[in-house]
């Protein structure tokens, strides 16, 4: 995208006075400033590199709001969305992995600021997986399709080996914070029209929930990755309607600190095979020990020309 823009012709007579009043003209270095400071925030005793981008906020005037990635970690104790941790980096709090090391948190920055994410050491030891607490109707730390254009500008996917589904799903409708959506429109990674501001979901079931109101939408993706400070506000949050991929193969993708499921969990789990019906026992045949019990337990009444006999095996009504 920034080579794109770097290609173009550029002479001093296309510079803008002033980067602020002239943003109609264009020069490399002021679209770059633009981009960049407005996808990274300027911090105090950061890296070299994040002090220059702090230098393109100072000339821009970028809210502080509008950080790059997010700067935690996203865990699910018990593979449960419904007990997610975030930690910072150089946390000790990680979850013990099955070969019995401690997940970590890292980011390739300290601080961990600007376009640096901070990624888990291990997915499935952060949780990967069906989601526990709804009987595995949503994917931890996965997007469905292969992950969205507008979900890798703003969120680390992970370290390792990494799967990916068969082919992209269509995008319906992205939710989200106004300004988080703005600077994904200016960035060309979500389409005119398809960003909806109205609703800025809090978890991955309120995201469900309005994909599932949209007859359309099949499958949603959701971005559940930590949020440092309030810094990464704008893109927390994310929402993905989706079509239903049209490939065959693996359905999911790998990423970090993402929700995806079907529109509605309703129809739940597969259920187990019914088992079948055993066929009844023929009935025994009476024994001798049976049958004197039988007629012990006989007895004759004669009334009005009637004989009743009663038995435990049968009542027998017989004209005299």
């Amino acid at each position: 995208h920034f080579g794109a823009r770097l290609s173009r012709p550029w002479t001093a007579r296309s510079c803008p006075r002033s980067l602020s009043k002239q943003p109609s003209r264009h020069s490399p270095i002021s679209d770059v400033m633009a981009s960049f400071s407005a996808m990274v925030p300027m911090v105090a005793g950061a890296a070299a590199a994040n002090l220059l981008f702090g230098m393109f906020q100072l000339m821009t005037g970028a809210p502080t709001s509008r950080a790059a990635w997010s700067w935690q970690c996203t865990m699910y104790t018990g593979t449960s969305s419904a007990a997610a941790v975030y930690m910072d980096p150089g946390a000790d709090n990680g979850l013990t992995c099955s070969d019995g090391t401690t997940l970590t948190c890292s980011c390739s920055a300290d601080p961990c600021v600007g376009m640096n994410a901070a990624l888990p050491s291990d997915l499935v030891c952060a949780g990967a997986g069906p989601d526990a607490s709804n009987d595995g109707c949503f994917s931890l730390h996965h997007a469905y399709g292969t992950p969205p254009t507008a979900l890798t500008l703003v969120a680390g996917r992970g370290s390792g080996t990494l799967a990916d589904a068969c082919g992209a799903a269509g995008i319906l409708k992205v939710y989200g914070h106004a300004g988080g959506l703005d600077l994904l429109m200016s960035w060309g990674a979500i389409e005119a029209g398809r960003n909806d501001s109205s609703m800025v979901p809090a978890s991955a079931t309120e995201c469900q929930h309005l994909c599932d109101s949209d007859s359309a939408c099949k499958f949603f993706t959701f971005n559940d990755q930590g949020t440092s400070d309030g810094n990464y506000g704008y893109f927390r949050g994310l929402c993905f309607l989706q079509e239903e991929l049209a490939c065959e193969g693996d359905a999911f993708s790998h990423y970090h600190g993402i929700i995806s499921g079907p529109a509605s969990c309703s129809s739940g789990p597969t259920p187990a095979p019914t088992p079948a019906v055993p066929t009844p026992a023929p009935t025994p045949v009476p024994t001798p020990a049976n049958e004197a019990a039988d007629a012990a337990n006989v007895a004759v009444r004669s009334t009005a020309g009637f004989v009743f006999v009663a038995s435990s095996s049968a009542m027998l009504v017989a004209s005299i």
